[in-house]
């Protein structure tokens, strides 16, 4: 929309943190070049829709029909606030928030106070002259009419009626238009993070007539590459070609817009994209150890952290792939990647190095050094961790700025968080415990210590959430994941085997007795809970009777584990069946996935079942290819690889080496292409490590030890869980 009313279409845009930012179109329509973002302000105050659960959802009207635009907005309360414009049409200034109200079922006027994570549109949608609201939210499933019963000035509403939609748990708005050109305003909508949809007014569209929608299910017209790539959708002819396109937003997947161009809806619908043929090409071939050694000397060469007052040599976890410098502007995510799990603040540049997120480069530093006998691959990876621990940590806690929300700015010199709170959250055990107490012993004993103090809630209960915070005390009882527990006793007991202290063992017995009770559910069916992997290892470090404890635990974990497994794999003759699915993203996975499980396990515990695990999933992916309509992470190339690998060494069977090496030139080709770096996935061209470019060098090696009988070890690429 026109802001300013400069003739320039701008943009503004809601996020999950409760603000509404504004992007002033600095060119034109064709080639829009847009100022840098600033949040609107109300009433003099920054406008913020924290205070109700945040996810500030608007839409602009002339609200009191005054001459000039207002703003509207639902939160993640499912409350709705309207601030007037007590500015100018063309420089807006709104005055303080107004709750909008409704009437409920008893004939009482109050504030609307629908659902969780709401959205609203304003639009007359039943053609009386006076401004509606639709509206969704993610607890009430569906859309939901908000007729105006007062005036068209002062707006006030009936209780909500549920349109004849078919309903889904997270729907999102929308528009009103007429999509299709017939005279008559349709609806365009959304399922969050999957597709947009067209329902079309079949009505007469005459005055008092509301819409008819003859198909419930719509008519899906945006369908993404990949999840997480949708989250609401503005209809608006963006490039002034006469024809109606479309914004969207991204969930999960970060905090990007999309423009949908009508030409290209249109042409994706009907299957009538242009087609391109390439009659022949040549590149030349890298061996699977040089691309890693190209890999890894470019990130020495040009990755490390040389900017700002205090140049720490720390690995960037993002890069410019054509410059191997710092990215000059934030990139698309690719696709499954939150906004805040990024290595930059907000809406800013990549300008972050996470040792969480590399652990696996560093992993391949020293197996470098290792097949190479070239110490200066040993020597940066040792730097990372000796000047993280000991630069990074906070006075306060002792936890550090890695993991999945934070970061240390190699611009600024100081941690960041990609949301507005500083959330300590482990994004993958931490595995070089034994080398970080080398380099770095107080502060890996500060940390572990800082865990206990600052991450666990109740020391008694053991209860906690698995974000705390890292620069001050603040630790709460709330989303306790197993996940995370398992990451914690494992640190705990390399912090006991390194310095002896029994307040270690103590952190260990208290939260492994929470999960044994909470293992045994209220209708007395056991549940898996903390992964076996973490405790067997801290079982061979710490003494009795805490030792024999956890490893029953970790037994009692790989029934529970094998058993859900045939739930929901199982075929009638007891065998298991994946799927070769290819989609990661934010808590979720691939089948690859199961084999690194069933190989860390089975190195620890040799048993029959978790070998068959193994195998069976490398058999699932033997001349797969990946799907064409999905954004494809290095990661996922990763842990098939390393299952082909894995299934060759456990049966002596060349096809499984052959597999590996197919999907490692796949790999090269698809990700490295011809550069040192590879990139974030498919359909991205900057290198980021959250999608695990470093676990795919490692698979990478995997592949060369294998096939060159190397008597080095590599690394288990089982870390991504």
């Amino acid at each position: 929309m026109d802001w300013n009313n400069d003739g320039r279409t701008d943009l503004l845009a809601g996020d999950c943190d409760g603000f509404v930012w504004y992007f002033r179109n600095l060119t034109n329509h064709l080639s829009p070049l847009f100022a840098e973002g600033r949040r609107l302000s109300a009433g003099g105050e920054t406008l913020s829709l924290a205070g109700s659960a945040g996810h500030a959802r608007h839409d602009i009207c002339d609200w009191n029909n005054d001459g000039r635009k207002d703003l509207v907005a639902s939160d993640g309360n499912g409350t709705v606030t309207v601030y007037l414009n007590e500015g100018a049409d063309t420089d807006p200034v709104l005055g303080r928030g107004k709750k909008v109200m409704a009437y409920d079922v008893d004939g009482n006027l109050k504030p609307i106070d629908r659902g969780t994570r709401s959205h609203l549109m304003v639009c007359d949608f039943n053609h009386d002259g006076k401004k509606d609201l639709v509206f969704s939210d993610q607890d009430n499933p569906g859309f939901y009419f908000l007729e105006n019963v007062h005036s068209d000035t002062d707006p006030r509403f009936a209780p909500a009626r549920q349109l004849e939609l078919s309903p889904y748990q997270r729907p999102n708005l929308g528009s009103f238009v007429d999509w299709d050109g017939d005279g008559k305003n349709d609806l365009i909508a959304c399922e969050f993070e999957h597709s947009i949809r067209f329902y079309k007014d079949e009505g007469t569209g005459g005055q008092g007539a509301g819409p008819k929608f003859s198909d419930p299910d719509g008519i899906t017209i945006v369908k993404p590459d990949s999840i997480m790539m949708v989250s609401g959708a503005d209809v608006v002819d963006w490039n002034q070609d006469g024809d109606l396109d479309i914004i969207t937003g991204q969930g999960h997947a970060g905090s990007r817009l999309r423009f949908y161009e009508r030409d290209y809806i249109e042409d994706s619908i009907h299957d009538t994209h242009p087609i391109v043929h390439v009659d022949e090409f040549q590149r030349a071939e890298h061996t699977l150890l040089g691309v890693v050694r190209r890999y890894a000397d470019a990130m020495i060469e040009h990755g490390r952290d040389s900017y700002g007052p205090q140049q720490t040599g720390l690995l960037l976890s993002a890069l410019d792939r054509s410059t191997l410098k710092p990215l000059e502007l934030r990139p698309e995510p690719p696709g499954g990647v939150r906004r805040g799990d990024r290595v930059g603040l907000p809406w800013r540049r990549l300008t972050g190095a996470n040792p969480h997120l590399d652990q696996n480069l560093l992993r391949v530093l020293y197996a470098l050094t290792e097949i190479t006998g070239k110490e200066r691959y040993s020597k940066v990876a040792d730097h990372e961790v000796q000047w993280f621990f000991q630069n990074s940590q906070s006075p306060v806690t002792g936890l550090l700025p890695w993991g999945e929300h934070l970061s240390w700015d190699v611009i600024l010199d100081q941690p960041i968080s990609s949301g507005t709170d500083y959330t300590h959250e482990f994004a993958r055990p931490w595995v070089l415990w034994d080398r970080s107490f080398a380099l770095a012993p107080k502060a890996s004993k500060k940390f572990a210590i800082g865990l206990w103090n600052h991450q666990i809630a109740n020391h008694q209960t053991g209860a906690f959430d698995r974000h705390a915070p890292y620069d001050r005390h603040g630790p709460r009882d709330g989303r306790d994941f197993p996940r995370h527990a398992g990451f914690y006793i494992h640190t705990w007991a390399h912090a006991y085997k390194h310095t002896g202290d029994e307040i270690f063992l103590r952190a260990i017995e208290v939260v492994l007795s929470r999960f044994e009770r909470k293992r045994k559910g209220t209708d007395g069916v056991m549940q898996a809970t903390i992964s076996p992997l973490d405790i067997e290892t801290a079982a061979s470090m710490v003494p009795n009777p805490l030792a024999p404890r956890l490893r029953e635990f970790a037994q009692m974990e790989d029934q529970l584990v094998l058993e859900n497994l045939h739930q929901r794999y199982g075929s009638p003759d007891g065998t298991l069946t994946f799927i070769p699915n290819w989609e990661a993203g934010y808590a979720s996975g691939v089948s690859a996935d199961w084999a690194m499980f069933g190989l860390a396990r089975y190195e620890q515990v040799k048993k029959k079942p978790l070998r068959d695990l193994v195998i069976t999933v490398a058999d699932a992916y033997v001349d797969a290819l990946p799907d064409e309509d999905v954004d494809v992470w290095p990661m996922t190339f990763s842990h098939i690889i390393s299952a082909q690998v894995a299934a060759y060494k456990l049966t002596n069977k060349n096809v499984y080496l052959e597999e590996a090496h197919r999907f490692a030139k796949m790999a090269v080709d698809h990700f490295f292409q011809d550069n040192p770096l590879p990139r974030a996935s498919f359909r991205t061209d900057h290198y980021e490590t959250i999608t695990g470019a470093d676990s795919l060098a490692l698979s990478l090696l995997e592949v060369h030890a294998a096939t060159n009988h190397l008597q080095v070890t590599i690394p288990l690429n089982t870390i991504d869980r």
